[in-house]
């Protein structure tokens, strides 16, 4: 069971973002648990990261995994630890996730549900999430937050709602490779098995070599350039087929680029398209390791979906 899925999370554009203040707390919690070393432990090294733990004031202690991905730089990793369909490949407990409502292209409202451990239910969680990045690209960092819930999302049949201080990525540029972090600080809520916590700290900061392991072995989704016009109100990603959609807004002319992974996810070849309201608006110029959008005047307040995909779909 999980919350109904939105078949968009901004159907007239974005909405305003009550959650600015709770955003800008977890942004700040994790800058500094991320290199902090006052009261970290070590649990040790697995798969080429580094575990460790800080005991707090609830049941699960806040956690961190550590690790380098060789040879590539944050932005191109990113997205295959972003997107929910990739997550379904490198994390076990992951069931779903998705937007409930969009306040900018990287703020949302999101539901996401965790499988449970017999016999210990399953979780989830109602939260906010943003997105920072370099203008260079040298570093991409994420938070989520749990937000109070509404009528609009009531308890989930067969689910604790866990309440998460904050959960963050970071990836830092070093050199040729890129230096990933991931910090969680969670309340599972409910009562829950010592040797299931220890299983949950274990495994949570170990994520870091799934999503390592996943996106050099698959390679990760298309990542949409800054905008300063468009809306990006919605991203959906299929690994079966490899197909990638974005749905956007017109709010004016606009140029922006999307980055299409041809090393890993599209290494042997890709195609793309405009689909929707809008689309008569839009050209489209395949590159190298790109896509250009050229968006005309006449999109504005019509919406349009791009589609990078296999040739052979």
């Amino acid at each position: 069971m999980s919350l109904p899925k939105p078949s968009d999370p901004a159907p007239n554009g974005y909405i305003p973002n009550p959650y600015t203040d709770l955003l800008a707390t977890a942004f700040a919690k994790v800058q500094t648990e991320t290199t902090s070393s006052t009261g970290w432990s070590t649990i040790g090294t697995q798969e080429g990261v580094l575990l460790e733990k800080k005991y707090g004031d609830s049941g699960l202690p806040m956690v961190r995994g550590r690790g380098t991905v060789p040879g590539t730089a944050p932005r191109e990793m990113w997205q295959a630890i972003a997107t929910p369909a990739c997550r379904k490949q490198w994390d076990a407990r992951f069931e779903t996730a998705f937007p409930l409502e969009k306040y900018s292209q990287n703020a949302m409202k999101f539901y996401t549900g965790q499988a449970g451990t017999w016999p210990v239910a399953g979780r989830d969680i109602v939260g906010a999430q943003d997105v920072k990045s370099a203008p260079d690209g040298a570093w991409v960092q994420t938070v989520q937050t749990s937000v109070p819930d509404t009528e609009a999302t009531p308890p989930v049949d067969g689910k604790v709602r866990a309440t998460l201080d904050f959960a963050g990525w970071t990836l830092l540029q070093k050199g040729a490779d890129t230096e990933v972090s991931y910090v969680v600080h969670i309340n599972l809520n409910g009562s829950i098995p010592g040797w299931i916590m220890d299983r949950i700290a274990n495994e949570i900061p170990l994520c870091v070599a799934k999503a390592r392991d996943f996106y050099l072995s698959s390679g990760s989704p298309p990542l949409v350039s800054p905008l300063s016009k468009t809306q990006l109100c919605l991203e959906d990603f299929s690994m079966e087929p490899k197909e990638w959609r974005g749905t956007f807004l017109g709010k004016g002319a606009e140029e922006f680029n999307v980055m299409v992974d041809e090393k890993r996810m599209w290494k042997d070849g890709w195609k793309a398209g405009v689909e929707g309201e809008g689309a008569g608006s839009v050209q489209l110029e395949k590159r190298v390791g790109e896509l250009g959008v050229k968006i005309g005047e006449e999109a504005r307040e019509k919406k349009f979906e791009i589609v990078v995909g296999n040739y052979a779909d």
